[in-house]
């Protein structure tokens, strides 16, 4: 007996039909062959790894936003110095934090 597996999708939350999964038996391979590529390709997870670790984004932050998470100290600190020197002190405050 099949055991049924819908298709999802994310723009049509489930699609029909599903997929038709069935059981079967393994039989026992040779232990020699698993060992002969378990050696042939060792070095194969740790590139795998490797590639999805280049995937992880990073966070960085955005300074002297006009909008954003939480004050930015350091911009309020500049624009107190500028603001006595004549520059024009430009009113973004705020910094915030978005993945790269």
């Amino acid at each position: 007996m099949p055991i049924w597996c819908l298709n999802w999708s994310w723009r049509a939350w489930c699609r029909d039909p599903g997929a038709a999964v069935w059981e079967s038996e393994v039989h026992a391979g040779s232990a020699e062959w698993v060992y002969r590529c378990l050696t042939a390709h060792a070095s194969l997870p740790a590139a795998v790894r490797q590639s999805f670790d280049m995937l992880w984004a990073a966070r960085v932050m955005l300074r002297k936003q006009a909008d954003g998470d939480e004050p930015d100290l350091d911009a309020c600190v500049e624009a107190d110095a500028d603001s006595g020197t004549g520059v024009g002190v430009a009113h973004a405050f705020y910094r915030s934090s978005r993945i790269a």
